[in-house]
């Protein structure tokens, strides 16, 4: 059931930076980074996919859908330390790879592959946190709180814009929140100019934001405190979650 696949585009994570940073002489050999697109070029026995199929690597190669049940489907998160095992996980940031089929997904023609290249972990960590754990808090009108315009929060944005949800996001950089209300945030906050950014958009929500998703931790919560409205929600995404 295995199949070799030429990556062909891979995604930076900041969870990617953080492990090259801090990687240790006795993790070597390693190999970064979780996240890429690859079109299929050699398969095994007994195998659906067939060369050619484009596709990408599920983040956590033992989990592939609903919740996990066992603590085993989270062992192994691509490019990363293995907190079961110990040691680290090796990454996609490499011209071939081997992987199960099971562990692999088809990606739609109508994506590039540098497009799909970043869904695994940016794109899945977004929608889960706005659907699988906030639907029942966020309904047509809602309004979210965005912290930053890294690609968690941007894919949020768009995901938001898509369930017609209101948007307000936070930057340091005007120029980065002028992108982010062309791509269909209703408000923007500049959190270098505006040091109580959190009541700033709880103003603008009218008595608060339903759900702030929270990527900043220690140094943000208070302020994420600030912005949500009475029964909201605050998500908190990353190594804070």
């Amino acid at each position: 059931g295995h199949v070799e696949i030429a990556v062909r585009a891979a995604s930076l994570n900041f969870r990617d930076v953080v492990h090259v940073k801090y990687l240790k002489e006795k993790n070597l050999p390693f190999i970064p980074c979780s996240d890429c697109v690859g079109i299929v070029t050699r398969c095994g026995r007994n195998t659906n996919l067939k060369p050619g199929d484009r596709v990408c690597p599920l983040f956590f190669p033992h989990w592939d859908t609903g919740r996990p049940s066992n603590p085993l489907a989270l062992r192994g998160a691509l490019g990363g330390a293995n907190a079961l095992e110990g040691g680290m996980t090796q990454g996609v940031l490499r011209e071939r790879l081997e992987a199960h089929e099971k562990t692999l997904i088809k990606i739609p023609d109508y994506l590039t592959d540098a497009e799909a290249s970043t869904l695994p972990c940016a794109g899945v960590t977004a929608w889960s946190a706005l659907t699988d754990f906030s639907l029942d808090k966020l309904k047509p009108g809602s309004t979210i709180l965005l912290q930053g315009t890294g690609g968690v929060s941007l894919f949020c944005l768009q995901f938001a814009k898509a369930l017609q949800l209101k948007v307000i996001i936070t930057s340091s950089s005007d120029a980065k929140l002028k992108r982010a209300k062309d791509l269909g945030a209703d408000a923007g906050i500049n959190y270098r100019t505006n040091a109580k950014w959190g009541k700033e958009a709880y103003k603008l929500s009218n008595g608060g934001v339903d759900v702030v998703v929270d990527v900043g931790g220690a140094g943000t919560l208070t302020h994420a405190l600030d912005a949500v409205r009475v029964g909201g929600r605050i998500m908190m995404v990353g190594n804070l979650a």
